[in-house]
């Protein structure tokens, strides 16, 4: 009976855990947006914009001189920041810009 027990635990851990390879970083296309032209985030200063059918606006730590247009369509990569977005009234987090370059 002991046999069976381990035999089911030991395939259990075998097939039971299953890795996730579904940690790719893909590219977003955004728009890089003056915040006094967004509602909501007016002082935020530069914000970016996805065009994701939601219009979803996040506040970044900093963004290149060379981005910094307004309407600017790029492909980002970002990952959250610790630190709050306190130009909106949202309770957001700003985001860090982990790579970002021209949209084609």
């Amino acid at each position: 009976m002991r046999i069976k027990y381990f035999l089911l635990l030991i395939a259990l851990v075998f097939f039971g855990c299953t890795s996730n390879d579904d940690t790719t970083v893909t590219e977003q296309r955004a728009i890089i947006k003056d915040g006094a032209n967004v509602s909501g985030h007016e002082s935020c200063g530069w914000v970016i914009q996805f065009n994701n059918g939601f219009n979803s606006v996040v506040v970044p730590e900093s963004i290149p001189t060379e981005f910094q247009q307004d309407n600017l369509e790029v492909l980002v990569i970002l990952t959250n920041s610790a630190v709050a977005a306190s130009c909106t009234s949202a309770s957001n987090h700003q985001v860090s810009i982990v790579s970002i370059r021209l949209a084609n």
